[in-house]
């Protein structure tokens, strides 16, 4: 999952993005930034910056990590790592790893499962959750859905 980081003053916005790929041999880390000018001095609001890094920073930064990770496993002789596709919402802007969060396709693919199941053990969990919206996992409930299927198999 991409690490995101953000800040903001009155005259731009930084945006840090990290990823890690590992293989059975290796793990390669990238960890690019971008500062964005504003061209008039502003202040900018906890939800316009998370919305500016996720529409903008982070798809900034996405081509510079894919070729950072695809360049140095070649120089290490390591096959190219295989991304996830980046889509908007499925990262949190945030800043310690407790507060990051996983999708039910991340979450599947760690555990060997299907993100249909991961979705029902949820729901378990999280009666409340809203219908037909995104899952944003916490560390939480991550470790919930993984006692749950620890002990269904």
């Amino acid at each position: 999952m991409p690490e995101v980081r953000a800040r903001a003053s009155a005259e731009s916005i930084e945006a840090r993005l990290r990823v890690t790929a590992r293989s059975e041999t290796a793990e390669l880390v990238a960890d690019v930034a971008a500062q964005f000018s504003l061209r008039v001095p502003a202040e900018v609001s906890s939800t316009g910056l998370r919305e500016f890094i996720e529409a903008v920073g982070v798809m900034t930064l996405y081509p510079y990590i894919r070729e950072s990770l695809f360049s140095s496993a070649a120089r290490l002789g390591e096959p190219a790592p295989v991304l996830e596709l980046l889509r908007q919402g499925a990262f949190r802007v945030g800043g310690d790893a407790d507060e990051q969060t996983l999708t039910p396709d991340q979450l599947a693919t760690e555990l060997g499962s299907s993100a249909k199941r991961v979705r029902a053990i949820l729901r378990e969990l999280d009666s409340g959750h809203p219908k037909n919206q995104p899952w944003h996992i916490t560390a939480k409930q991550a470790q919930g859905v993984r006692d749950a299927i620890g002990t269904r198999h």
